[in-house]
């Protein structure tokens, strides 16, 4: 009977201390920001009017990125986030990729009616849109463009597939999902801020490819 008591004892202590000292998910959330913000030598800012949600400003290999964390509301007023990594690539460039099946549901309204191109293999599942027939062929026919992307298709649990990467108005932005098996991982990047590098590294060197191509072809003077 001892015995029994005192694993009752135990097992009380351990959920007082959990609810004092476990950590908070909102503080949590702050010291990776703040952990990131030095490690990129940043500023953090608040955004206002979106939750509990934060940006930062840096400079990484003379590009202008911006890294921001969304609390954004769910189902039944759920809470849940996602981060976005934002590059401007300093053109018009619009390349939003959509479901083939669903195509007519894409959301950016800039490339809603916009033209197709077409697309490799790995990606072949989705249809791309853009306001640079030319200058996405190009992209699209450029193996270490396909083989980035690739590396950001997604599949919901329905089996729709989804790009976490796009370029949206000239800013090339990369999804961060809290959300278990789609990728890249928020999770991941919260337990360990310096993963950002690779992905800075990808896309500084996707911006100047963007902008090499578009000189060659005229769109940049």
């Amino acid at each position: 009977m001892n015995f029994f008591i005192g694993l009752m004892s135990l097992g009380i202590v351990v959920l007082i201390a959990a609810f004092f000292f476990w950590p908070d998910p909102d503080e949590k959330r702050k010291n990776y920001l703040s952990d990131l913000a030095h490690l990129l030598e940043g500023q953090k800012e608040a955004i206002g009017g979106a939750g509990h949600s934060s940006r930062i400003r840096f400079h990484y290999q003379g590009e202008d990125f911006i890294f921001e964390h969304i609390e954004e509301e769910g189902f039944q007023g759920k809470a849940y986030h996602q981060g976005y990594l934002k590059v401007n690539t300093k053109t018009d460039l619009v390349v939003s990729f959509s479901e083939k099946e669903r195509a007519k549901l894409l959301a950016s309204a800039k490339a809603k009616n916009a033209g197709t191109t077409w697309l490799p293999p790995k990606l072949k599942t989705l249809q791309l849109y853009t306001n640079h027939q030319v200058w996405a062929d190009r992209l699209m026919a450029d193996q270490e463009v396909v083989d980035t992307l690739a590396q950001f298709k997604n599949v919901d649990g329905r089996g729709h597939p989804f790009m976490a990467m796009e370029i949206l108005d000239g800013v090339l932005v990369l999804r961060f999902y809290a959300k278990e098996g789609f990728k890249p991982s928020l999770f991941n990047l919260q337990t360990n801020v310096s993963r950002i590098e690779e992905f800075l590294d990808l896309m500084v060197r996707l911006v100047r490819k963007i902008r090499a191509i578009g000189i060659q072809k005229g769109f940049i003077e």
